[in-house]
């Protein structure tokens, strides 16, 4: 008989997100999207393989496409929520020329990007772009064990 625990693990070990399959499926739309012209949607596709990819540990290539996005024109709203989290992968990867053009882009609308910005010109570390919230015990834990 099964027990409610086995159950439970047997769902949960089914409930794992296939990144290469859903990127894959994400490619086969946005050739669709380019072959008939709809630029929009193509757009959207990018900005959501990059977050599939960020949300699988590939900063690299969600940085690449999030900062290929943003430098195509966007509307604001849109282009500050890309630029948050650009600027977080970027923080996380320790890509200098990534985060100093992120804080650039982010300067007018948030004086944390400008402090970030100013930290580096001084050669000190810069604060992290994300909340204090965000940021979990072990992290932190592990961050001042650099120190």
């Amino acid at each position: 008989m099964m027990t409610f625990l086995n159950y439970y693990s047997l769902c949960n070990h089914r409930l794992v997100v296939n990144y290469e399959g859903v990127i894959s499926l994400l490619n086969a739309a946005m050739a669709q999207f380019k072959k008939y012209g709809c630029f929009r949607m193509y757009r959207k596709g990018i900005i959501e393989k990059a977050e599939v990819y960020y949300q699988s540990g590939d900063l690299t290539h969600a940085l690449q496409l999030w900062v290929a996005v943003v430098r195509d024109g966007i509307p604001p709203a849109i282009r500050k929520d890309i630029l948050q989290k650009a600027i977080s992968a970027a923080y996380c990867m320790a890509s200098m020329k990534d985060y100093l053009w992120c804080c650039v882009q982010l300067m007018p609308s948030q004086p944390l990007a400008e402090q970030g910005f100013r930290a580096v010109l001084h050669s000190t570390v810069p604060p992290p772009p994300f909340a204090a919230t965000e940021v979990t015990t072990a992290q932190s834990r592990s961050v001042s064990s650099c120190y």
